[in-house]
């Protein structure tokens, strides 16, 4: 899959399906609402009951897929999105839908209510929600959406011989962009949509634009080479005599940690400390870009700490030769 196939409008392509669910809900709402005679009938409330169900179970899937917190908070969160979905259902659907009963004027109307609304809800969150376009990438904070492949030829390891596996995407900007130019600008778009939703429009300077290539780990550890696993950063760290800071300096590592488990989500470089606390960081944001923040001014949280190395360098042994990871300030 490449990257037309899910950044579009507006829309995730890869939600087409809830969008489905949320128009049949919308358009059996409006049935029911002209033709009031079809919820008078035993097989019209089951219709639209089952039409209402698509809807609400896509909403609620939707919502539990963007909950980005783990351990008991995020298990807490995911526990009230389906509580709410259920007592949704239950106060719209009326007894009738499962015994056949005759249904009175104020349950038809519940339903009518719970189609219109259900459905245009799921169809807002599709276009305006935590999509799979807009929403940050996963915990191995991977270019969603891409094919990626372990490179054979690289054998990077750490400084202790223990390998590291590398990911390559099938799929470069170059030939999305030459096969249809229109997706440069459905990309872009997507990534202003992202910034404006984070908050994040005037916080963060853009060095560079999207780029499947490699995600931040593998900015910092195979200069933008390659894609590197999250989970592989910890060892990385403990095998390349990295060792906690308070007092952080120019190409230090910062390293974000999940808030509620020590899971690694991603990672920068230091490019310059100044007075009262002023640090100033480089990272790729996963597809959305290059850019330099501060280390509050992300969208990966703020459980954050800052390491430092005696070796030269961030990369990893056994890459083919590549400059160390340099500041898209001075590249190119």
């Amino acid at each position: 899959m490449d990257l037309e196939h899910f950044f579009a409008d507006g829309v995730n392509r890869n939600s087409l399906g809830a969008v489905g669910a949320s128009l049949i809900g919308i358009l059996v709402g409006l049935i029911t609402v002209a033709i009031p005679r079809v919820l008078r009938s035993a097989w019209g409330v089951r219709l639209a009951s089952a039409a209402f169900f698509l809807p609400v179970a896509g909403l609620v899937i939707i919502q539990l897929d963007a909950v980005r917190s783990n351990g008991i908070m995020g298990l807490c969160i995911r526990f009230g999105i389906a509580l709410a979905g259920l007592i949704a259902i239950g106060l719209c659907l009326p007894r009738g839908a499962f015994t056949g009963e005759p249904v009175g004027r104020p349950s038809q109307w519940r339903l009518r209510f719970g189609l219109l609304a259900a459905g245009a809800g799921l169809y807002l969150s599709c276009c305006f929600g935590p999509d799979g376009a807009g929403s940050m990438p996963n915990h191995q904070n991977m270019p969603d959406g891409i094919f990626l492949a372990t490179d054979h030829q690289a054998a990077a390891r750490t400084d202790a011989g223990t390998p590291i596996p590398l990911y390559q995407s099938k799929t470069s900007i170059e030939e999305v962009q030459e096969k249809n130019r229109a997706i440069q600008n459905r990309l872009a778009r997507q990534v202003a949509k992202f910034l404006r939703r984070e908050k994040l429009e005037n916080l963060a300077i853009a060095l560079a634009g999207p780029d499947p290539k490699s995600n931040c780990h593998g900015w910092v550890f195979t200069g933008g080479r390659f894609c590197v696993l999250g989970d592989a950063v910890e060892k990385i760290l403990n095998e390349n005599g990295y060792e906690k800071t308070k007092t952080p300096a120019a190409e230090d590592l910062i390293i974000y940690r999940d808030e509620d488990s020590p899971q690694i989500v991603h990672s920068g470089v230091v490019r310059a400390v100044g007075e009262a606390g002023f640090v100033l960081i480089e990272s790729r944001w996963g597809v959305y870009g290059h850019y330099l923040h501060r280390p509050n001014d992300q969208p990966y949280g703020l459980n954050y700490s800052y390491y430092r190395s005696e070796r030269n360098g961030h990369h990893l042994k056994g890459l083919r030769s590549v400059p160390q990871t340099a500041s898209r300030l001075h590249a190119e």
